[in-house]
């Protein structure tokens, strides 16, 4: 899964397809990063369960270009690492651009010096260093191999994720699915829980489990009780009465669309 501001969605979404980029909230106001990369799979639906998918996947500021100086002139840079500190213990910068160094130590970003404001080379490594220790990771990546880097990484993030042991049972191992660590996350559901409700559908899906549990009708198995129930349907935002509704899946086609997959699926206009 794919959280990202939706001002980066034209220049990460080419190198997605076939796989469809979730939008949020734009999460740089809130957590200084321009995209979350995450191995969890579920759609996120609701603001509760997209913040769960922030929170747990790994966060970048993506610079381009000269942005990256741009933004070391106007304090933006360690502003976003402060802010990113908050959500993860290892934020990441990504510069996306070629950078090399002249004779005389000027720094060139894709072929160009830094327009009226000397850049020097040193001041590009003490960028990184500051960045550095301040607790984040840094990567710079040449424009031509980004899509490549992107897709590393989603799948290395993968592998990872396949890695750990979710569950561990006094007779045998339980590895979780995505979609049913995602259920984790929701109050008084372990992994235990998770994987009864799972495996209680014959077809199951993400939103069917939770409208199973939003509505009560999970209550009938055994060990899950009205309170769980009712505590998910407090933690997704229901009030007494609501039932949950399925939002569609919305395929965004570049920076346009993305104004109107806010506002008519997440209901956000701004």
């Amino acid at each position: 899964m794919i959280i990202l501001d939706p001002t980066e969605i034209r220049y990460v979404a080419p190198y997605l397809t076939p796989s469809t980029p979730w939008v949020a909230l734009p999460i740089e106001d809130a957590t200084g990063a321009d995209i979350v990369l995450s191995t969890w799979a579920a759609p996120a639906n609701t603001p509760t369960l997209a913040w769960e998918h922030v929170k747990r996947g790994t966060g970048y500021q993506l610079k381009r270009g000269m942005d990256l100086p741009a933004s070391v002139f106007d304090g933006r840079l360690m502003a976003q690492l402060v802010r990113m500190r908050g959500y993860w213990e290892m934020p990441w910068a990504v510069h996306v651009a070629d950078v090399k160094s002249t004779a005389d130590g000027e720094t060139i970003i894709n072929n160009e010096t830094s327009h009226g404001r000397r850049y020097p080379f040193k001041s590009y490594v003490s960028t990184v260093r500051n960045w550095q220790r301040a607790g984040g990771g840094w990567l710079t990546i040449p424009e031509a191999h980004f899509g490549e880097w992107m897709v590393y990484e989603l799948k290395r993030l993968r592998e990872d994720r396949s890695e750990r042991i979710i569950y561990r049972a006094p007779v045998k191992l339980l590895p979780l699915s995505d979609e049913e660590e995602t259920l984790t996350t929701l109050p008084r559901v372990g992994p235990a829980v998770a994987h009864q409700l799972w495996t209680s559908l014959d077809d199951p899906t993400l939103i069917g489990v939770l409208a199973m549990l939003a509505d009560g009708t999970a209550a009938d198995l055994p060990g899950i009780g009205s309170k769980t129930c009712q505590g998910v349907a407090r933690y997704l935002g229901l009030r007494d009465g609501e039932r949950l509704a399925a939002l569609p899946v919305v395929e965004v086609r570049g920076p346009g669309h993305a104004q109107v997959v806010m506002e008519q699926v997440f209901g956000y206009g701004g």
